[in-house]
């Protein structure tokens, strides 16, 4: 966990070094809204798990939420934001924004658990983004339970395709970097206007 972590680390520095730091409005595109989202809901669980001293739940929701949601998710999502000439430069900056200060309040809620890591890694992002001295004194996220059913929807399907689209690929033995087209079969009119 703790090199899945670095590892995020590494991608959220070589994916933000070059961004300015203010001046950004907040990322509206729909992954962004949706992981911020749960953030806020693991953030929320883990709190009500150390009020009731169930420091068990707290690192299970610490540890789903970054392995599954922001590692294997959110990070794989971004990239063709990130690495693509497909989207503005604005909608680049937001997501870059977002990214970073999403990745320190996830070291901030990890810092009980893991103090040693999460400081060393704090103390590496830029300035504008820290507040005090040390991640210690920094406030612990404390979460809400908001929910937006439309971009949890949304964002659900799209993960139900590409599951599918791997699972293809596993099955039939294609390798992950040959493109091949996608045809939805029976798709409703909402497939295809997440589609477009």
């Amino acid at each position: 966990f703790c090199n899945k972590l670095w590892n995020a680390a590494n991608f959220t520095r070589l994916s933000t070094d070059s961004m300015p730091l203010e001046g950004i409005p907040a990322s509206q595109n729909i992954i962004d809204r949706w992981i911020n989202l749960e953030f806020d809901a693991a953030a929320s669980a883990i709190n009500r798990a150390m009020d009731d001293y169930r420091f068990d739940l707290a690192a299970k929701a610490l540890y789903d939420f970054v392995w599954n949601e922001f590692c294997d998710w959110y990070l794989e999502l971004i990239k063709p934001i990130l690495q693509t000439e497909a989207f503005s430069h604005e909608e680049k900056a937001a997501t870059q924004h977002n990214l970073l200060s999403l990745f320190e309040k996830i070291l901030r809620l990890a810092h009980p658990f893991m103090p040693f890591i999460t400081e060393e890694l704090w103390q590496a992002l830029p300035e504008p983004l820290k507040r005090g001295r040390s991640i210690m004194l920094a406030p612990f996220p404390e979460g809400a339970d908001a929910t937006d059913p439309l971009v949890q929807d949304d964002v659900q399907w799209l993960k139900s395709v590409v599951t599918a689209i791997r699972n293809i690929r596993g099955e039939q033995n294609i390798s992950p970097g040959k493109p091949i087209p996608i045809i939805f079969h029976q798709g409703g009119s909402t497939d295809r206007e997440r589609f477009s």
